[in-house]
């Protein structure tokens, strides 16, 4: 088994990727980090060169892969084994109608669990003063996971949940029973809908998804359906789920790696637009 000591983090990734092209997984040994916590990577050690184990974490997500739990050596190394990820175990690879259905892949991410994710979502309810608003909109609520917090910080509104598939609003219809309204509709038809303004708006995903334009729907929350103090906590896509793990980036067909040319552009044009009519805006 190859032992990385003192080699740079370029020829352990030759060495990774030349490994991985033949195997479905590969096994290593690297100084145990956890003796010299708070060096900085790349730093001397007495056994080599230091690398937290959040690099190593992060170069198994380069690499496509899953790394299992370290095994400790016992003299000062520590075993680390990557394992390539399936990439057809993928929701993002179904295109069929029942892509968001209660019984697909999708309904078994929890985007709750993510720590980043939750703690941006957290401190942007905490932005928009979530205890004090009295009506609520979700778009593209599916099974109703982004509106737990709600549950858990006693927010008392009036909610009401949007989405195209009738067998996850079902579900989300189960946890919340009649505290909140959902309504099976597609977002492209909301204009139509006589709904008053609302305090708060949601939408994570939904303006991105295919068939939906994003300005003309952006423009039409602001305009109709938020209320003159309302806010809007808007999540665009910046991640993939592969096999079971997260992987962060904005992956394009044909492109090996992520380009964030989309998410750039997207994110500039929200903020400037939101700007122009008075809002105070926070990315994150």
């Amino acid at each position: 088994m190859r032992r990385f000591s003192s080699e740079s983090l370029y020829d352990i990734l030759q060495y990774l990727d030349a490994a991985l092209r033949s195997a479905a997984s590969v096994s290593f040994e690297v100084p145990n980090p956890d003796e010299n916590a708070g060096f900085y990577a790349g730093e001397r050690s007495e056994r080599g060169v230091y690398r937290p184990l959040s690099s190593w974490l992060e170069l198994a997500q380069e690499l496509r892969c899953r790394m299992s739990v370290p095994l400790i050596l016992g003299n000062g190394f520590i075993q680390l084994s990557f394992s390539k990820l399936a990439e057809k175990r993928s929701f993002h690879a179904d295109d069929s109608s029942k892509k968001y259905s209660a019984d697909s892949t999708f309904a078994r991410i929890n985007k709750l669990e993510d720590p980043s994710f939750l703690r941006a979502y957290l401190e942007s309810l905490e932005r928009a003063s979530v205890s004090k608003v009295k009506r609520i909109l979700s778009l593209g609520v599916n099974r109703g996971d982004e509106l737990l917090p709600f549950e858990w910080l006693g927010v008392d509104a009036h909610i009401i949940g949007i989405d195209l598939n009738e067998s996850a609003l079902q579900i989300a219809k189960r946890r919340f029973g009649k505290r909140y309204s959902f309504i099976t509709m597609d977002v492209n038809d909301l204009g139509g809908l006589g709904l008053e303004p609302f305090d708060l708006i949601i939408s994570f995903s939904t303006l991105q998804s295919p068939g939906v334009d994003d300005r003309n729907l952006l423009r039409l929350l602001v305009q109709r359906f938020l209320t003159p103090q309302g806010s809007l906590i808007l999540g665009l896509p910046n991640s993939r789920h592969v096999d079971g793990e997260l992987l962060y980036g904005a992956r394009l067909k044909n492109y090996a790696r992520p380009d964030l040319s989309l998410l750039v552009r997207d994110t500039a044009f929200y903020r400037k637009y939101l700007q122009q009519h008075g809002f105070k805006v926070f990315v994150t």
